[in-house]
């Protein structure tokens, strides 16, 4: 009896184990990001944002899931600037602030640098090229002298 009860053990774990490999092995769509390039709206003087995906570009990944992008704001002025918003126009892919390791509004001091990693989704269908994002900043930040 105990043969037998291994033996279900042995092949349902194998039959898992299958199905996970066939699962990463279909032909899902995929999309193949060459870089990110990064737009910045509103008043940012002093302030400077810079922008990069945690694996190297390019890359391919497959439709229908997410990227990690790290986003370094640092305020070299004398007054807080506001990261708003950070969204994206390249067709098929989206953000969602669901999806931010932090909230935003995210208010970054004077002398101060903040780190925000956001979560990119990809399109349902295939895709190679750039990912565009925007950062919308309010605020208003004069370089000290």
């Amino acid at each position: 009896m105990k043969a037998i009860y291994s033996t279900v053990i042995v092949v349902v774990i194998t039959l898992l184990f299958i199905f996970a490999v066939y699962q990463n092995f279909t032909a899902a769509p995929s999309v193949q990001v060459t870089s990110l390039k990064l737009n910045v709206e509103g008043p940012e003087d002093g302030l400077t944002v810079s922008e990069k995906p945690l694996v190297s570009t390019p890359f391919r990944i497959k439709s229908l899931s997410f990227f990690g992008v790290e986003m370094n704001f640092t305020n070299y002025g004398n007054k807080t600037v506001s990261v708003d918003t950070i969204t994206t126009n390249t067709k098929g892919f989206s953000i969602s602030s669901t999806y931010f390791s932090e909230s935003l509004p995210l208010s970054v001091s004077p002398g101060q640098t903040k780190t925000l990693y956001v979560a990119v989704e990809t399109p349902s269908t295939s895709y190679s090229g750039p990912v565009n994002l925007t950062v919308v900043l309010s605020g208003r930040s004069k370089i000290a002298d």
